[in-house]
């Protein structure tokens, strides 16, 4: 099938996730996957976490910690803050995107990839490594899912006559400034315009940022 939809800059408290689920987490407890720990008369094994080198770490802004990350194929990670994604890769070229910036996520298994969706900018390709732990995966997904939806405060979408799906999204940036983003960006026709022009101004609206 088709790739999974990991986040999406969907309304808060309104999932909408298309074309699949997460990667089905991970059952603690399974044998030879981390180090055991005895509950009561039970002995549990809790999976590993990969080490974040200490350069990986480094990645993300300085005050901000790294909460998920993964390894990836071509010897880079992604590494995932309360604010920002990291990413490198075997040059050492270092991308930051803020999670105001992401559109929405997808994981295609079949190839271990990762895609991260922006608004204008063409989506950023992360193949996971195959030696990642599959706690690794699973908490880089959730984190995603989760920093994404945070961002949107407020979403209203229209769907014109021909099909065509209009939105504004109010977005918190990492400061906690917030701002509207509208999909598409650039309307293709006067009717187009008309109805983006009217969900950006009820969008304003329902925050309280100025409308005219």
């Amino acid at each position: 099938g088709g790739p999974s939809v990991l986040a999406e800059s969907h309304a808060p408290g309104h999932p909408q996730t298309t074309g699949g689920t997460l990667p089905a987490p991970r059952r603690r407890g399974m044998p030879d996957q981390g180090t055991p720990r005895t509950v009561g008369a039970m002995r549990l094994s809790l999976p590993r976490r990969s080490p974040l080198p200490a350069q990986a770490a480094s990645l993300l802004p300085v005050g901000e910690r790294a909460v998920a990350w993964v390894p990836l194929a071509d010897g880079g990670w992604a590494v995932a803050g309360p604010a920002h994604l990291a990413l490198t890769g075997p040059d050492g070229e270092v991308t930051r995107v803020a999670w105001d910036d992401v559109e929405r996520g997808t994981w295609e298994a079949g190839t271990r990839t990762v895609t991260i969706h922006l608004g204008s900018p063409a989506p950023l390709h992360l193949v996971v490594a195959t030696n990642a732990p599959g706690r690794d995966v699973d908490d880089f997904a959730r984190v995603l899912r989760q920093r994404v939806e945070a961002s949107v405060v407020h979403l209203v979408r229209r769907t014109l006559p021909d099909g065509t799906r209009v939105s504004a999204s109010v977005r918190r940036d990492a400061e906690g400034g917030l701002y509207v983003r509208t999909s598409p960006g650039d309307p293709g026709s006067p009717a187009e315009a008309a109805v983006l022009e009217e969900v950006l101004r009820e969008a304003r609206d329902a925050v309280g940022l100025p409308t005219a």
